[in-house]
């Protein structure tokens, strides 16, 4: 299919216009429907807001549209979680492993305290108290 001298003409003086792209599904309208809806509940997921598009204004788009449309608005979509929801034991397990890490920080500490209290022994017995208040102090700062 050969096209005229005309027709390529028209063909450069869009693209020079930037009006050469594939026409969009959504309207400016449709897009501020997505956007208010996502900032009035942060928590719904693309589907969700799909629907809610076909519901109230029918019409049809994908998932990757709004996902789309919000980036480009400058917000991040939510999709919903993938993974196992973590029981009570999970939670009971995580807890008693970072107390334990926090034990073994103190255990750490109160051994590199006593050796550096046993090194400033013979310093006066004012400045071992305020040695002893600072080591205390920095030990409540690490955890």
């Amino acid at each position: 299919m050969a096209l005229s001298a005309e027709d390529c003409a028209k063909a450069v003086v869009l693209v020079k216009d930037g009006r050469s792209q594939r026409k969009r599904k959504t309207t400016a309208n449709d897009d501020q429907f997505f956007v208010l809806n996502t900032l009035r509940n942060r928590h719904s997921t693309a589907v969700e807001t799909k629907n809610q598009l076909r519901e109230v204004r029918g019409s049809k788009v994908s998932v990757w549209t709004v996902r789309q449309r919000l980036r480009e608005a400058g917000l991040k979509d939510c999709r919903p979680a993938t993974g196992p929801k973590l029981l009570r034991r999970h939670r009971v397990r995580n807890i008693a492993c970072k107390s334990e890490v926090k034990i073994q920080k103190l255990n750490e500490l109160s051994r590199s305290t006593r050796n550096f209290i046993t090194q400033s022994v013979n310093l006066h017995t004012t400045e071992v108290k305020v040695l002893l208040h600072l080591c205390i102090f920095q030990s409540t700062l690490v955890l």
